[in-house]
């Protein structure tokens, strides 16, 4: 496919025109590039690099560095299929009720939808209300990603001032192999932000009430886990008395085996409770072997082998006189 320099030309002045300010310098991307972002300094070097890349994948990001540091003034919604009906209900909904009448393309496996918004003297990072949001500037590209498109955006697209790539009309997309094509101009007009910061903020509150529900639900699970994971004539017998006999057994095939296999202790956390657990027994009669050692051999045989603590009634079998022991105390 023949693409002209007119064409691409006309297609970037097309989407320079969106841009508020800071036309330069500013990132590029291109097939040659492979994705990667590299910043041009003006017009001419940006159409020098599309034209190595013959014209294919050519984007360009719709913030300079000078606008990360404000509000959003652009917003791109990716819509990841190219029914013209749901495009029609997008344009025709939230769209319509901010009076705005955005530049759509066609980009070949969906529309890219453009709009420049306008910001004032508005910083969303320093508003009270988002205070207690991280990073918001950012989440309301996310947000309004989704808003704007009632939630028809493309699941996988994940906004953000360094990766709004636009593309370039009249350039060629290499996965598709056709042409982006302009299906409806931006009018020129700015929606102001303030139209969109009630509904921003109604969706901070929902998105920060899910977050802290799942926090609770994760917290619900992992100490139901943590109950349901530990052996409780481990826990609550074998690590409480002192044994004068038999420890370099409980130590190899009950407690490291039970400490990394079930209860995924880490490394550190299990040798500090078996070392206090053979203090412990150290009380009773002297340790006549190395206990750091034995620690570690044991731990490290246990995280390679993933085998499982010697059963109760193993043990019973094993040693009786231990057996008695964890029965009465």
């Amino acid at each position: 496919m023949r693409v002209s320099d007119d064409e691409i030309r006309t297609g970037l002045d097309f989407i320079l025109s969106h841009f508020a300010t800071f036309p330069f310098p500013r990132t590029i991307s291109t097939k040659t590039t492979e994705g990667r972002q590299i910043t041009v300094y003006n017009r001419a070097e940006a159409l020098a690099r599309f034209k190595q890349s013959n014209y294919l994948d050519c984007r360009i990001n719709a913030y300079s560095k000078h606008d990360i540091e404000d509000s959003p003034n652009f917003l791109l919604i990716d819509i990841d299929c190219t029914d013209e009906q749901l495009l029609s209900k997008i344009l025709s909904t939230k769209f319509r009720s901010i009076e705005s009448n955005p530049t759509v393309l066609l980009t070949g496996s969906g529309y890219h939808i453009y709009q420049p918004i306008e910001c004032g003297s508005i910083c969303l990072d320093d508003l009270e209300n988002f205070s207690n949001c991280s990073e918001p500037s950012r989440q309301f590209l996310k947000f309004a990603e989704m808003y704007l498109s009632n939630n028809n955006s493309d699941p996988n697209h994940n906004p953000s001032f360094k990766s709004c790539m636009v593309r370039i009309p009249n350039s060629i997309n290499s996965k598709h192999g056709v042409q982006v094509k302009i299906v409806q101009s931006w009018d020129g007009k700015r929606p102001d932000i303030i139209m969109l910061l009630g509904s921003f903020y109604a969706w901070i509150l929902t998105e920060q009430k899910k977050q802290q529900d799942y926090a609770a639900q994760m917290s619900a699970k992992f100490s139901y886990a943590k109950g349901k994971f530990q052996i409780k004539w481990i826990e609550n017998k074998l690590l409480k008395i002192a044994l004068d006999d038999f420890r370099k057994t409980i130590t190899n095939l009950v407690l490291a085996p039970y400490l990394v296999n079930i209860r995924k202790l880490p490394f550190k956390e299990s040798s500090s409770i078996i070392e206090a657990w053979l203090n412990k027994c150290k009380a009773q009669r002297e340790l006549d072997f190395n206990p750091n050692r034995l620690i570690t051999a044991a731990l490290t045989t246990a995280s390679k082998s993933g085998y499982k603590p010697m059963s109760l009634s193993t043990l019973k079998q094993r040693n009786s006189t231990i057996y008695q022991m964890l029965r009465t105390t």
